[in-house]
């Protein structure tokens, strides 16, 4: 795994401290299987480049559909994303997902149906691309996790139990975690120690 950080010195020494088996240059010691990377600011230029790939395909985690907006606007085919996690959506969010038929797991089918059920369909999904983009912003998680989460989010715990299923899928091309701030540092560490 290379982790790629576009997010602040400082964020950056907190993660590779955390995570012994990087080198000062933050590439990953052991063989590389897929790109990691960590920035304060969502790349929507990386996750196009990256969806150009013949059948690939993205599975968000956000609190809400902006990305998913942003990235249908930009000509992405609605059967390219998954989206998980979300709480709550404008107008405008709404209409997109619903008109696009984008599959969408919330939090409250999380809840209801369970989080082992839905991760089986989210992989089940997840697994006819050719190439999996997984896109982590932090604000699908719970406010009590991160300064920038939202209300009744998705536990770190539940977020790492996903990440730790996600990435036995061999169609995992690259992971993405954005909206990271210094004071996300370990958790961050912990998220990308669980890509390796």
């Amino acid at each position: 795994m290379n982790l790629i950080c576009e997010c602040d010195k400082e964020t950056f020494l907190l993660v590779s401290r955390n995570i012994p088996e990087l080198n000062e240059a933050g590439r990953h010691i052991r063989e590389s299987t897929f790109p990691v990377y960590v920035s304060k600011e969502l790349n929507l230029e990386r996750l196009l480049n990256l969806l150009k790939t013949p059948d690939s395909g993205i599975l968000v985690f956000d609190a809400d559909a902006k990305v998913v907006v942003d990235l249908l606007e930009s000509g992405t085919a609605p059967n390219q994303i998954i989206l998980c996690g979300t709480m709550e959506h404008s107008a405008k969010e709404h209409h997109a997902i619903r008109n696009s038929r984008i599959r969408e797991f919330t939090m409250k089918t999380i809840s209801f149906d369970g989080i082992s059920d839905v991760c089986d369909s989210v992989m089940e999904n997840a697994n006819r691309f050719s190439a999996l983009f997984l896109l982590v912003h932090l604000s699908v998680l719970d406010s009590a996790c991160t300064k920038g989460g939202s209300p009744a989010g998705m536990s770190s715990r539940e977020l790492v139990y996903f990440i730790q299923r996600l990435k036995n899928l061999r169609n995992l091309a690259a992971a993405d975690f954005c909206g990271v701030t210094s004071e996300d540092a370990k958790l961050i560490s912990k998220l990308v120690a669980e890509c390796l």
